[in-house]
């Protein structure tokens, strides 16, 4: 069941307009500290996804920095290019 008036079903049964306007007021404020509470949680999520990003990329940025081996692919104990 909902008030005709303005739609809430909250406090039933509004006997008059202050009714109705107080509960919207309460309405408005829960609506309004739970967007307060998503707008964190987003900006916690955000952070977190930009420190592993930037944690990827400077090890993506290590592994592209280290000097390359001239011997890096050899097997060692045998000549190559040679069949025994």
């Amino acid at each position: 069941m909902t008030c005709p008036y303005c739609g809430l079903s909250r406090g039933l049964p509004h006997r008059s307009d202050a009714d109705c306007f107080r509960e919207l007021d309460v309405e408005i404020a829960a609506a309004i500290q739970r967007l307060r509470a998503l707008t964190r949680r987003k900006g916690q999520l955000l952070r977190v996804r930009i420190q592993a990003r930037q944690r990827a990329a400077a090890q993506q940025a290590k592994r592209q920095s280290r000097p390359v081996s001239p011997f890096a692919g050899r097997k060692f104990g045998r000549k190559q290019g040679r069949s025994e």
